[in-house]
C-alpha cells in the first residue's frame, strides 16, 4: 500500500513539473526580428508545434493575418506601421509593433569628389549608395558618407535614405544627384616650389630700381580638382643688412602686378633709393615675399584660403651699391650726349637720301 501511494505520488510530482516547463516554454515564445526591410520583415523561427506568424496594420481593427512562414512580405499601405504577433500550439506572444518606414530625404548634397571618391554631407541616421547604371556598378547601401573604390572622370548617382532603426522599416529612397569624379589625382604642391627672381646683373647702383617676380605653385592639369594645393603671391616686403642685423626699408605691402592674369605668378619693383650705403661700399638688400596656401573646392568652384595671415616665407636678396662717381656720371653723360647726336645725324642724312632720290 504504502508503495503504490509513493508511485502515485511520483507520477503526479511528474506530471506537475512537466506542466511547469510546459508553461514556462510557452512562456518564452517572443517576437524577435531577423531582419526589417523595406517593405517584408523576417521573425526569428520558433520552435513547436503549429507555430504560426501574423501580423496587421497597426491601430487597425480586425484579426491578425496568419501563415506558416516567418518571412512576411508584401507590407505596405499603412502609414503608421504594423503590428506583428507569433504563436504555437500552447500560447500566442506579445504584440510587437513595427514603425512605418520614414519618408524620402531631400537628394544628398555634395561636398567634394577625387578620381576615386565621393564625398556627400553626412547626416545622423542616414544611409548612402552609389551606382552606376552603364556599368552596372552599384555600392550598395553605406553607413558612410565617403562612398570609394570609383572610377576616375566616370558619371555617378548618389542617394540616400534613413537607415532601419530598432522595429522600424528603412527609409524610403531619395532622388539622386549626379556627380562625375575628378579625372586625376589633386595636386599637393609645396612652399618649397616657390621662388622669388630678382631681375639685375652685376650690382645695383643705389637709386635705382629693381624688378622681381614672385613665383607661387599650381597645378597645371585643369580642370582643378577637389584638395589640389596652390601657393599664390601675398606681400613683400624688403630690408638691408647693417652688421648682420636685418633692418626694414619697407612696410609690407601687397602691390603686385599678375602676369598674364595669372594669380601665381606676380611681379613688381622696388626703389633702391631707400638704401642708405656709403661710396665703394655694398650694402646686402633681402627681398621677402608671403605666399598663402589656397586648397581649390570644387562644390563652389573657388580656392579656399587656408590661414587669416600668411604663414609661408621665401626671399632672394643682391648687392646694391654706393653709386656712380663724378667721373663715372660725366663719362655717362656724353655717351648719352654722342648718341643721341648720332640718331640726330642718322636722321638727317636718311632725310637728305630720300630727298635726293625722289623723281
Amino acid at each position: 500500500m504504502k508503495l503504490a501511494k509513493r508511485s502515485l505520488a511520483l507520477i503526479l510530482a511528474f506530471i506537475c513539473a512537466f506542466s511547469a516547463l510546459a508553461v514556462a516554454a510557452s512562456a518564452l515564445v517572443t517576437v524577435e526580428f531577423e531582419e526589417i526591410g523595406k517593405d517584408s520583415v523576417t521573425i526569428k523561427k520558433v520552435n513547436g508545434t503549429n507555430v504560426q506568424y501574423g501580423w496587421k496594420a497597426k491601430g487597425a481593427d480586425g484579426d491578425f493575418i496568419w501563415g506558416d512562414s516567418n518571412v512576411i512580405t508584401d507590407i505596405n499601405g499603412s502609414t503608421e506601421g504594423y503590428t506583428f504577433k507569433v504563436k504555437n500550439s500552447i500560447e500566442e506572444s506579445a504584440e510587437v509593433d513595427v514603425l512605418a518606414a520614414p519618408a524620402a530625404p531631400e537628394k544628398p548634397e555634395y561636398e567634394s569628389c577625387t578620381s576615386a571618391t565621393i564625398t556627400v554631407k553626412a547626416v545622423d541616421g542616414y544611409e548612402y549608395r552609389c551606382y552606376n547604371t552603364e556599368l552596372g556598378y552599384d555600392s550598395g547601401w553605406k553607413s558612410t558618407n565617403v562612398l570609394e573604390g570609383l572610377r576616375k572622370d566616370t558619371l555617378y548617382s548618389v542617394t540616400q535614405r534613413v537607415k532601419a532603426a530598432d522595429n522600424q522599416f528603412i527609409g524610403e529612397e531619395s532622388e539622386a544627384i549626379e556627380v562625375r569624379t575628378a579625372h586625376r589625382e589633386m595636386f599637393i604642391t609645396k612652399i618649397d616650389d616657390c621662388t622669388v627672381d630678382i631681375d639685375y646683373e652685376g650690382s645695383v647702383n643705389a637709386g635705382e630700381t629693381v624688378s622681381f617676380t614672385a613665383n607661387g605653385s599650381a597645378p597645371i592639369d585643369k580642370p582643378y580638382v577637389d584638395g589640389d594645393v596652390r601657393f599664390i603671391p601675398y606681400q613683400w616686403y624688403a630690408v638691408q643688412v647693417v652688421n648682420n642685423v636685418e633692418v626694414n626699408l619697407c612696410s609690407p605691402s601687397t602691390s603686385f602686378k599678375k602676369v598674364s592674369d595669372n594669380e601665381v605668378v606676380k611681379t613688381t619693383t622696388f626703389d633702391t633709393s631707400v638704401v642708405k650705403v656709403e661710396k665703394k661700399e655694398t650694402a646686402k638688400v633681402l627681398i621677402y615675399v608671403t605666399f598663402r596656401k589656397q586648397v581649390y573646392n570644387s562644390k563652389y568652384g573657388l580656392w579656399i584660403t587656408q590661414a587669416d595671415k600668411p604663414e609661408y616665407l621665401r626671399y632672394n636678396d643682391f648687392p646694391v651699391g654706393g653709386g656712380k662717381s663724378g667721373l663715372e656720371k660725366f663719362t655717362g653723360f656724353i655717351s648719352t650726349l654722342i648718341n643721341y647726336a648720332s640718331k640726330g645725324i642718322q636722321a638727317i642724312m636718311a632725310f637728305i637720301w630720300k630727298w635726293l632720290t625722289q623723281e
